[in-house]
């Protein structure tokens, strides 16, 4: 892990893989050079926002203000209804899962985009949320998506007003 000095935290913890796809998602939206250089020396010198950490308790207030900022994510982070219907999924979600972000706009996450969430643990957690409008639990999940297993740490974070969920995935 390296540190990165940020504006609005003293320091926040990420690691290559972070930079890596922060950097591919700022580059497909027009923030960067596609040609700067990838090392992890030149990457500081490229950010030129804050960078929100994975796993922040404090993530969906941000969000709440700036929700555009979900597309600067270094990490996937998908917003459902009370139904499991997609309203947002960002870039990085998308490059996670080779899927074009905004086909899965309106979508049922638990059907149509990640059926084999369905089982106990995911669907499970997300049902807490769906009775009750709150929410705040990580956990290790195993998407098994086209053949392959992807390894990822699961967020379920709850809006203020109980009406949404943000679901942020992180490869492991």
């Amino acid at each position: 892990m390296r540190h990165i000095p940020m504006s609005s935290y003293a320091y926040s913890e990420i690691d290559l893989a972070d930079e890596i796809v922060l950097k591919r998602v700022r580059t497909a939206l027009g923030f960067v050079d596609a040609h700067a250089e990838e090392s992890s020396d030149q990457f500081p010198r490229l950010i030129k926002m804050e960078i929100i950490p994975f796993g922040s308790h404090d993530l969906d207030d941000i969000l709440a203000q700036e929700p555009q900022r979900a597309e600067c994510l270094p990490f996937g982070a998908v917003m459902l209804d009370r139904f499991g219907k997609i309203l947002i999924y960002n870039k990085a979600e998308g490059l996670i899962t080779n899927r074009n972000a905004d086909d899965m706009i309106g979508k049922d996450f638990f059907n149509d985009a990640a059926p084999c969430a369905k089982g106990k643990r995911f669907h499970g957690e997300f049902l807490k949320f769906q009775r009750s409008g709150q929410i705040d639990v990580m956990f290790d999940f195993t998407f098994a998506y086209k053949g392959a297993d992807v390894a990822v740490k699961i967020h379920l974070k709850s809006q203020p007003d109980g009406q949404n969920c943000w679901m942020f995935a992180k490869r492991t």
